[in-house]
This record gives structure tokens, sequence and C-alpha cells, in this order.
């Protein structure tokens, strides 16, 4: 089966993209393929076109390397993720059934695979919809089955699309769109990720359930108000497990604004409140995750300057009886970036960067970033929410800096399309990446760790994503130690393929900004940016 991935993914071949194909998601299923012409992506099964089917394939290969991780506490390790996706989406008159399987596989995971590296082949999602009018621009889908979710900038709760395994979720969801507003009820079940072939499933550990409203409010402006209710049944936070019930309260404030002919100004700010119980104890947390972003798109290279800020609450003191670490739930995998294991607790985090078009398809971007501890009585947590330096271990609040530089580059090609039904001209150009590539440089305090060694400094090089309407893209990398900490160096790289049906789906760390995209029309297919 390995074998058999390797070989699909080196020999799948882009085909070009059809005029007026709808946006490319991770989720696949808000992508409306009705007004194509017929084909393997809009096939009709009736005379009448009433019952039509969507057929897709995505494919992936990726391989990480890692070298003095988690600041020298864990092994170097090196290892190789492969996936493969197929989907079919049946549309007959106001019902409709999607089903996507996954075929996913790790080699060389040190310590075993986890439910993020594979799980056999096995169903990701599996649901049907039932599309009720309510008036001329609103309606009402009930959904119940198997299904990847994404609320709003996926903060809390995402779709884990960056590593190998996506994380599904079981239930019941009710969506109106009433306009402008956007209305999500939802009861799910976290799927549990076994190792082996179709034994994944959803149980009562993990519950999650919602209401998550998004208005339009003007063309350049829109706000999400929500709450997510959550519950674990085997919580874990220091040494301390038992029930956690928590209940997070949140608004989210996103658009753009000209501030003249060639400034435009872009925000995307949200506020996280936390209430509930742990153990016995109070939970009392708090996010503040903010996006600020000025372009200019008519001026010589496009720049635009960026800034982004987070501050996630930590626990003040183990003895209070009050819980203050925040908990993301369910965020997307790749948090602050394709290699960094920190995670969204007890963390005060900058980033500013600016990237410009240098022209003929070229984009160059550079970001700097520092890290903090909210509070020193509380520890340095990954991005699932384990504890990976526990408190008492440093009195240091810096936990490190990064600095990144990124290029993607584009061309035009033209090519004929094999058949005139595939497209709506006979010939036509498309854009294809001929190289991506991003760098990152990460440096820590000399904190001592837990073994009592200085914490290491080392730069990373790792790859994004194609741009939406891309149909393939190879980056390649490699990491190294600072040479003082210690005075030994270690290698490691990172590579992924991804290749998909026409054009690749938007990875889980590709930013869609407001400076660059604005507030789309109602009703919204797909929910907020990064």
């Amino acid at each position: 089966m390995i074998r058999h991935l390797l070989v699909l993914t080196g020999l799948a071949c882009a085909t070009p993209a059809l005029a007026n194909a709808p946006e490319r998601t991770n989720l696949r299923y808000d992508e409306d393929w009705s007004l194509q012409p017929a084909g393997l992506k809009n096939l009709p099964l009736d005379e009448g076109g009433a019952v039509r089917l969507t057929l897709g394939l995505e494919m992936r290969a990726r391989q990480e390397s890692y070298a003095n991780s988690l600041w020298g506490d864990a092994p170097d390790d090196g290892y190789l993720w492969l996936r493969m996706m197929p989907l079919a989406d049946l549309h007959a008159g106001p019902v409709r059934a999607f089903v996507q399987p996954i075929v996913g596989f790790a080699r060389g995971v040190k310590g075993g695979n986890g439910p993020a590296d594979e799980t056999g082949v096995d169903l990701l999602q599996g649901f049907a919809d039932l599309n009720l009018p309510l008036g001329e621009d609103s309606r009402l889908t009930l959904r119940g089955g198997r299904e990847l979710v994404a609320l709003g900038s996926e903060r809390l709760v995402g779709t884990r699309y960056g590593p190998n395994i996506p994380q599904p979720f079981d239930g019941v969801r009710a969506t109106a769109n009433l306009g402008r507003l956007r209305l999500d009820l939802m009861n799910l079940r976290a799927v549990q990720i076994g190792p082996g072939d179709f034994d994944d499933h959803a149980s009562d550990r993990r519950r999650l359930r919602a209401v998550y409203a998004t208005l339009s409010a003007s063309p350049d402006l829109a706000f999400d108000l929500y709450w997510i209710g959550y519950r674990n049944q085997t919580a874990r936070f220091g040494a301390v497990t038992g029930e956690e019930r928590r209940d997070t309260f949140g608004l989210r404030l996103f658009g753009h604004h000209l501030l003249g002919p060639y400034v435009r100004l872009a925000w995307n700010w949200e506020t996280m409140i936390q209430r509930g119980a742990f153990a016995g104890q109070r939970i009392r947390a708090w996010s503040q995750a903010t996006e600020t972003a000025i372009s200019f798109p008519d001026v010589t290279l496009q720049p635009r300057l960026r800034l982004r800020a987070n501050y996630a609450s930590g626990d003040k003191s183990p003895d209070d009886r009050v819980l203050g670490t925040f908990n993301a739930l369910f965020p997307k995998g790749r948090y602050f970036g394709e290699l960094t294991p920190i995670g969204p607790r007890n963390i005060f985090n900058v980033n500013p960067g600016i990237d410009i078009h240098a022209g003929g398809g070229f984009t160059v971007e550079v970001s700097a970033a520092s890290f903090w501890r909210a509070s020193l009585r509380d520890g340095i947590y990954d991005v699932p929410g384990s504890e990976i330096r526990p408190a008492g271990t440093s009195s240091a609040r810096h936990i490190g800096n990064q600095i990144g530089w990124a290029w993607n580059g584009m061309r035009a090609t033209s090519c004929r399309c094999p058949a005139p039904s595939q497209c709506s001209q006979p010939v036509r150009t498309f854009a294809k990446p001929v190289l991506q590539r991003r760098s990152t440089w990460q440096g820590s305090k000399p904190a001592t760790n837990s073994s009592g060694q200085a914490a290491g400094m080392h730069w990373t090089t790792c790859s994004i994503t194609p741009p939406r309407k891309d149909t393939a893209m190879f980056a390649s990398g490699t990491s190294r130690k600072r040479k003082t900490l210690p005075s030994r160096r270690k290698r490691g790289s990172h590579f992924q393929q991804v290749l998909s049906d026409q054009n690749a789906a938007v990875s889980e760390t590709t930013t869609v900004d407001p400076a660059i995209e604005p507030v789309p029309s109602w009703p919204r297919e797909k929910l907020g940016w990064r």
C-alpha cells in the first residue's frame, strides 16, 4: 500500500483549472461545481440534471526531520507521511450525500505512530444533508454524520489539516443562511483515530456543542459571535487528572477599510473568555488574538505590513483552586508555523512581517516573532495541549525568537484542453508554481531544561502551501542548531508534495488575509481567515 501511494503521488498529473471554478477549501464539501461543464467535477446522472455527482482526489507526501527537538529533551526524529483522500459528492434535489475516505500511513516515527500520523484505511467524512428553502435568499441545511469542522479562524475548532490525519467529528449540525447572517448549531463528538483499518470511532470522552453566528454588517465589516461548550472526561493539567467542562464565549471582528486611494487597512481580531470547572477547580481563562495589516495594492511592489499579536492565559498558582490555563480545544495543527512546537496556552506572541510582489509572479515575505510565557507559574505547551516543559524548571519568561523569510514563484503556462467539455475555451493560460520556500530561524533564551543543560538555538527551513489556484507544490528545507549550543551541528529536512484534482487545497498554515481579499458576499461558504 505504501509503495502504491508513492507511485500514485509521483505520477499524478495536474490539469488546467476550469473557468469560473469554485474556490478550493480544505473542507471540500463547500465547493459548488454545479455551474461547470459536464465532466468528472459535474457528472449528470439523469436527463434533467437534478441528480449530479462530483468526484475528486487529493494526495500528499510529506517528509519531516527534526534536530534538537524540544530543546534537546527529545531525540532527533525523521519520518514520512503519506495520505490519499478521494471524494464523491452526490446531489439529488434537496438531498445530498458526501463521502470522503482516507488512506493514511506513516513510516519512521520514533516512539510509534500517533493519531495524527496514521489511520490506515478509514472514513474521514461521510454525511447526508437536507436543504430546505426558507425564502428568496435564505435556506436551512440539516446534516448528520461525520465531517471536518472549521469555525472562524480555526483558533478553537479546526480541521488539523497540516498533520497527516485530520480531526473529524461525528454528530448533527443545523446551518441557517439568512441573508447576511449565518447561524450554526452543532452537537458533536470527536473521533478517536485508531492505527488499524476502519477502527476510527467517536466516543463520549470529548464532546463539543456550539452556537456560532457570523454576520456581515457591511461589505467591508463582519463579525462572529459564538458559544462553544466542551467536555473532556479525562483531561490533564499538570499532575491533576479529571473531568473538564469548559464554556468559551467569543467575539471576532474582521474586515477591511480603504484609508485613501492607495492604502487599505485590514483586521482580524478575536476575544475568547472561558469559564467552567476541572477536577473541583474553577476555570478562569481568556485569550486575545489579533492580526492587523496595511497594504498598498496600487504602489510599486505592492507592499503589505502586518502585525500579529496573541495572548493566551496561564495558571497563576497550583494552590488557589482556580485553573487559569487557556484551552484551545481543537485548533489547527500548525498554529504558529510549520515546525514550531509551541501551542496557544500560557503564551504571549508578537509577530510583525512584510511581504512584497517582486514582479514576474514572485512574492517575498519576511517576518519575525517572539514568544513569552504569560505566567511563570505555568509551563510550555504543544499544539495538542500536552506540557513540553513543566512549570518550575525555569524562571525565564522569554521562550524564544523566530525570524522567517519566504519566497514564492509563479509562471504562466499555456496548455490545450484534453476535451472541449473540460474547458470553456480550446486554449487557456493558467498559473503554475515554479518554486516556493520558507525559512525560519528560531532562538531561545538560555534557560535550563529539565536535564539542567542550556536550551539550544537553531534556524529552520520549511515549506508552505501553494496559492489556491495552483496544482502542485514541491518544497524542501533544512534545519541546523546554532554552533555554540552545543558545538555539534545537526541537520534535518522538510519536504512536501501536494497533488490534488485540478487545484491543490488550501493548507492549514496558508494565510488568506483580509488585506488581500475583501469580505466575501453572503451567504458565506468559507468562514474566516487565519
